[in-house]
């Protein structure tokens, strides 16, 4: 049985008979992450993972922010994730996040707090520590600490190995996309608990696809803050620009989700996941330095 047959069946057998097929149409081929604790020191240079050190060409500067170094959130080697159309067979994805959480990404001016950096020759890159954080305290504070002699950390997040499973991603409830069919089901509600058990038990890690947002759409935001508009405030979504603008929220397509993980140690803000998007022209050209970084939390 294929992944869409298999959801057909699902959302037929959930009580969603009448709008099955049409939420088959709105599904995204995506992958499901799932993480493993793992020492960093036993995988291959290269491997897919969350945390830990980074595997990064040796002349590469670490990506830095106005709040220090940026912390080394993920890498994905291309060639562990299942074929598909979308994203190159082999090297290496890697991604970078302010380690203050301060690049909400509804700011034109968070652009340098979040990092994806592609390499395509995964056979150059080696594992690298992470710089040393800024000292507070002023001058005797950072004297101090070279007396000292801390040790640099080695990275913000523990190791933990990451598989990939095929997934159709679908739209959440409150989804534009679905709002029409659901007002043709005489409970509403039943979509909404189809999704929380289609999805299944967090973290919910996912490469591609739709997101499961924890505040929301985000294209549009997206759109409009890649444009110079602020989004933290209804601002940008009132400025006149919006309706030239608001087309290309269309574009916008989601890279990477990572969802708060005991097994890093990550936690972003309350129980939030971070939000990797790039636009569908970006993504078929490789141009993923344009990528856009949202981080949504309850």
């Amino acid at each position: 049985m294929t992944l869409r047959e298999s959801l057909l069946s699902k959302l037929n057998a959930s009580g969603l008979a009448p709008i099955a097929s049409r939420l088959v149409d709105l599904s995204r081929e995506s992958f499901r992450l799932r993480s493993s604790p793992a020492e960093d020191h036993l995988l291959p240079v290269g491997a897919s993972k969350l945390g830990g050190c980074p595997d990064l060409p040796p002349i590469l500067a670490w990506p830095t922010w106005k709040t220090g170094p940026l912390s080394f959130v993920a890498q994905i080697n291309l060639s562990d994730v299942p074929p598909n159309n979308l994203l190159p067979n082999n090297g290496v994805l890697s991604f970078f996040y302010d380690m203050e959480q301060s690049a909400w990404g509804f700011d034109p001016n968070h652009r340098e707090g979040f990092r994806t950096l592609y390499f395509s020759d995964a056979s150059a890159l080696v594992r690298l520590s992470e710089p040393p954080r800024p000292v507070p305290g002023g001058v005797l504070r950072r004297l101090q600490a070279l007396v000292s002699r801390e040790p640099a950390r080695t990275s913000a997040f523990r190791s933990s190995r990451l598989s990939f499973d095929s997934f159709l991603s679908l739209p959440e409830s409150a989804s534009a996309s679905v709002a029409d069919l659901l007002l043709e089901l005489e409970d509403e509600e039943i979509y909404s608990s189809f999704l929380e058990t289609y999805i299944g038990p967090d973290p919910q890690h996912q490469l591609l696809g739709l997101p499961q947002p924890v505040q929301g759409e985000m294209e549009l935001e997206c759109q409009l803050v890649t444009n110079g508009l602020y989004t933290g405030d209804p601002t940008g979504f009132k400025d006149p620009r919006r309706k030239m603008l608001e087309p290309g929220a269309a574009d916008w397509r989601l890279l990477l989700q990572v969802d708060s993980d005991d097994n890093p140690g990550m936690m972003w803000g309350d129980l939030g996941m971070l939000y990797f998007w790039i636009r569908r022209q970006d993504l078929a050209t490789c141009g993923f330095d344009k990528v856009w970084t949202i981080l949504q939390c309850h």
